[in-house]
C-alpha cells in the first residue's frame, strides 16, 4: 500500500518534471493507493452491493428483479428480488432534484451595469442547464451520491469546441485547414471509485487534488493527440484495480481508460498542475489554468473525521436482503406445493389423462384412504407477512419516503385533508434536506465556476440561441462575451420552503396571492400553480429596478433623463430621493438640483395623469392622486395636444390652476356700459353702492 520504491519520498509528486516518466509512475501509484484503500476498507464491496440492489440484482447474484430464478441444492427454491431499494431512492431523487429554483447570478455591486450583467449571467446559466444538458448531468450526480455515497463534477475548458474563429497558421505564416475554435466549457461526472484522492484526509474540504478516470474512444483520442497515437493504440500494460461492477476487457472494445490530475494552487504546488495521461504515457501536462479549484463534490452526508461521504440508504441494504429472502420463502412454498395431489384406492382405474396438468395422483390400499389427512404445505404463517409489512415501513422510515410520497397512502392518511397531506409530503421533503442542500451547493459552485471560466476565456463575442422562456425573456439570440460578465461574483441556488414543492402547497400559495390581488393575470397563476416559482412575479420588478438605477447613474453623470408617462412615478421618486440622501450628495449642488427637477417632473406628470388619464394609472397599478379641494379647478391639457407629456416646471407648463372653459369664455365677453356712481366732492371719490342696490 506504500509508494513505488523507485519514487523519491522526499519530493512532492507534482514537483517532478513535465512529461517525465517518474511523474507518470507517481500518478499511477496515487490511483493504486486510493483504490487499494477502498478495497481494504470495504468501500468497494459496499458500493458493489448498493449498485447490485439498485439495479435489481441480489448480492450473491442468485436473484434478479426482472426474472424468477431457481435456488437450493436441487433447484427446489424459487428466488425473487424485490426492488424496494431502487423505488425509495428514485423517490428521493425526485424530491431533491425536481422543481429546482432558477440560478441567480449575483453582481459585485448594485450599479445598473452590474445588475444588467447579472441578468445576462442568470440567463446564461439557464441556457447551459436546459439547452446544453448540464441539468441532466447534475441529476446523474445526485443519483450517484444517493446510491454510492458521493459524486464529483469537474469543469474544464475545451479549446476544440465552440465556433470557428480563424485558420491556424503554419511555420511560414500560411493558413492551414485546421481552424482555431472559440472553445467552450465541458463537465464530467465521476463516481466515488473513479475520483482518486488522498484517502487519509480529515475532511472533504482538505481535498486539493483529484485524479478522475473515465473511458474514451481510443481512435478519437489518437485524433486529438496524434504524436501519442502509437502508445494509445498499444493499450495498457499496467492493469489498475477496478470495482467489480465496472470492469471491461479492452480487447473487446475501442474504449480505453484515460486519467486526469487536477491540482489546485497550494504552497507545495504554487502554480497548480493539470495532467492528462494513460497508464503508458502523458498526453498533456502544464500549470493549473483556472481561477478556482474545478472539482466539486456532492454527498448526502459527510463521514466524521475523514474525507468520504455517507448515504442514508446504506442502512436499507440489509433490510432489502431480508425482504428478498422472505419473499422467496413465500413464493417457494406456493410454487412447490401449490399444485393439488389426489389420493385414491388401488383398482380405481383412474386414467391419468383425466387429470389437469400439474396435478398428482397417488394410489393407496383402500383400507387406508380414509385415514390419510391432508397437509396444507402452501400455508405461510401470519407472522411472516406481518414482518414483511414491518420491514416495508421500516425502510420507508429510514429512507424518509412515506407511503403518501410513494403513491400508496395507508390508514388514517387516506381520509386526511389536502392541507394535512401537503404537510406530510413537506415533512418527507424536509427529511431530504441534507441531499437537497448538497445538490444546490453543487449547482451553485459549478455554475459559479462556469461564469468564472467564461469571464476568462470568452474573449470574442458569442451568440447562443435560446428557445422558450429563460428568466422571463423570450429571446431567439443572446450575445455575450467575457466583458459582459465581468461584474458577476457568484451564482446561487437557494433552498426553498418544503411546502412550496408539494402540489397542495403550490395551490395554497397561488390562492393566497390571488386573494391579495398580487396575481396580475392567468399566466402568473398557472405558472405558480404548476411550478411553485415566484420568478414570474419578480422579473418585471427587477427590470424596473435596473431602469431606475440606470436613471440615477445618468443623473450622477449630469446627463438628461426622459420621463415616460407609463413609469411607476411613486417608485421612481422614492428611488431618486435615495440619490441625494447622503451628506456627501447634498453637498453636490448640481446633483441636488438635477435630481429635484427630475422629481418635480415626475410629480407634474403624475398629477396630470391623475386629472386627465386616471385609467392609465389604474391599468399600471399606480395610485390616482386625490382631486384638488373645491374651488381649485382641474388642470387642462398640456401644450402639444392630447397624449403628450407635460413639460418640466417653468418650461411651458400650463398654469397650475387654469380657469374652467366656461369662466375663460365669460371673461372674454364685452360687458355693457353701466352708469357710474356719483363723486363725493369732499374727497373726490365715488360714492360706494350699498349692498343689494343697483345703479340706474
Amino acid at each position: 500500500m506504500g509508494m513505488n520504491a523507485n519514487l523519491d519520498k522526499d519530493t512532492y509528486f507534482t514537483n517532478y518534471e513535465l512529461y517525465s516518466q517518474r511523474y507518470l509512475d507517481c500518478l499511477i501509484d496515487k490511483i493504486q493507493i486510493y483504490r487499494r484503500f477502498c478495497e481494504d476498507s470495504g468501500k468497494f464491496s459496499k458500493w458493489c452491493r448498493a449498485l447490485q440492489n439498485y439495479y435489481g440484482i441480489s448480492t450473491d447474484g442468485t436473484k434478479s428483479s426482472n426474472t424468477v430464478t431457481r435456488g437450493g441444492d436441487s433447484g427446489q427454491l424459487t428466488m425473487a428480488k424485490v426492488a424496494d431499494y431502487r423505488n425509495i431512492i428514485q423517490h428521493q431523487l425526485i424530491l431533491i432534484t425536481s422543481q429546482r429554483p432558477s440560478g441567480v447570478a449575483k453582481a459585485i455591486n448594485s450599479n445598473p451595469e452590474s445588475l444588467k450583467e447579472a441578468r445576462i449571467g442568470s440567463m446564461l446559466v439557464e441556457y447551459y442547464l436546459n439547452q446544453v444538458g448540464l441539468e441532466k448531468m447534475f441529476i446523474s450526480a445526485a443519483e450517484r451520491a444517493l446510491v454510492t455515497e458521493e459524486a464529483f463534477a469537474v469543469l474544464d475548458w475545451d479549446t476544440s469546441l465552440g465556433d470557428e474563429i480563424r485558420p491556424e497558421m503554419d511555420e511560414n505564416g500560411e493558413p492551414t485547414e485546421k481552424m482555431i475554435m472559440s472553445g467552450d466549457m465541458t463537465m464530467k461526472i465521476f463516481s466515488a471509485w473513479n475520483m482518486a484522492r488522498d484517502p487519509y484526509l480529515n475532511s472533504p474540504e482538505q481535498m486539493k487534488w483529484g485524479i478522475g478516470s473515465w473511458r474514451e474512444n481510443k481512435f478519437d483520442l489518437c485524433a486529438k493527440f496524434q504524436t501519442h497515437a502509437d502508445a494509445i493504440l498499444k493499450g495498457t500494460s499496467r492493469k489498475l484495480k477496478e470495482i467489480v461492477f465496472n470492469t471491461i476487457n479492452e480487447d473487446d472494445t475501442d474504449q480505453t481508460e484515460v486519467h486526469c490530475l487536477w491540482h489546485d494552487k497550494t504552497p507545495a504546488c504554487p502554480k497548480g498542475r493539470i495532467t492528462l495521461f494513460t497508464t503508458e504515457e502523458i498526453l498533456l501536462d502544464g500549470e493549473f489554468p483556472y481561477k478556482e479549484f474545478n472539482i466539486y463534490r456532492m454527498s448526502q452526508n459527510d463521514s466524521i473525521d475523514n474525507c468520504f461521504g455517507y448515504s442514508n440508504n446504506n442502512d436499507l441494504l440489509a433490510l432489502e436482503e431480508v425482504t428478498d429472502a422472505l419473499h422467496s420463502v413465500v413464493i417457494s412454498n406456493n410454487t412447490a406445493f401449490g399444485a393439488q395431489a389426489i389420493i385414491g384406492p388401488k383398482g380405481a382405474n383412474l386414467d391419468h389423462t383425466q387429470l389437469a396438468k400439474g396435478f398428482a395422483y397417488f394410489e393407496v390400499d383402500p383400507a387406508h384412504v380414509d385415514k390419510i389427512k391432508s397437509l396444507q404445505l402452501t400455508h405461510t404463517s401470519a407472522e411472516t407477512f406481518n414482518y414483511i409489512e414491518r420491514l416495508d415501513r421500516k425502510k420507508e422510515t429510514l429512507g424518509g419516503i412515506g407511503s403518501l410520497v410513494r403513491g400508496e397512502p395507508e390508514g388514517a392518511i387516506r381520509g386526511s385533508s389536502g392541507s394535512a397531506l401537503a404537510l406530510i409530503q413537506a415533512q418527507s421533503i424536509q427529511y431530504q434536506s441534507g441531499g437537497q442542500r448538497s445538490f444546490y451547493q453543487l449547482l451553485s459552485q459549478c455554475c459559479t465556476g462556469m461564469i468564472l471560466m467564461l469571464q476568462r476565456y470568452a474573449d470574442s463575442e458569442r451568440v447562443i440561441r435560446i428557445t422558450g422562456n429563460v428568466q422571463g425573456q423570450y429571446l431567439e439570440e443572446l450575445k455575450y462575451s467575457s466583458k459582459s460578465l465581468s461584474n458577476i461574483s457568484s451564482v446561487t441556488f437557494e433552498m426553498t420552503n418544503p411546502l412550496e414543492k408539494t402540489i397542495g402547497g403550490k395551490e395554497q400559495i397561488a390562492d393566497t396571492l390571488l386573494q391579495h390581488n398580487l396575481i396580475k393575470n392567468a399566466r402568473q397563476y398557472l405558472t405558480l400553480h404548476r411550478t411553485g416559482s415566484l420568478d414570474a412575479f419578480t422579473e418585471d420588478d427587477e427590470a424596473d429596478e435596473i431602469g431606475v438605477k440606470s436613471e440615477n447613474q445618468r443623473l450622477r453623470d449630469g446627463r438628461p433623463v426622459q420621463i415616460v408617462k407609463t413609469e411607476n412615478h411613486e417608485e421612481h421618486i422614492q428611488t431618486h430621493m435615495s440619490l441625494i440622501a447622503s451628506p456627501e450628495s447634498k453637498e453636490n449642488g448640481d446633483l441636488v438640483a438635477a435630481t429635484l427637477q427630475h422629481i418635480d417632473e415626475h410629480l407634474a406628470t403624475w398629477e396630470w395623469l391623475s386629472m386627465n388619464q386616471p385609467s392609465l394609472l389604474i391599468a399600471t397599478h399606480q395610485k390616482v392622486l386625490p382631486m384638488p379641494p373645491m374651488g381649485m379647478p382641474p388642470q387642462g391639457m398640456p401644450p402639444g395636444g392630447p397624449g403628450e407629456m407635460p413639460p418640466p416646471p417653468g418650461k411651458g407648463m400650463p398654469n397650475s390652476n387654469p380657469q374652467p372653459p366656461a369662466v375663460q369664455k365669460a371673461a372674454g365677453i364685452q360687458q355693457p356700459n353701466l352708469p357710474k356712481p356719483p363723486v363725493n366732492p369732499l374727497n373726490g371719490q365715488r360714492v360706494p353702492v350699498p349692498a343689494g342696490t343697483s345703479v340706474k
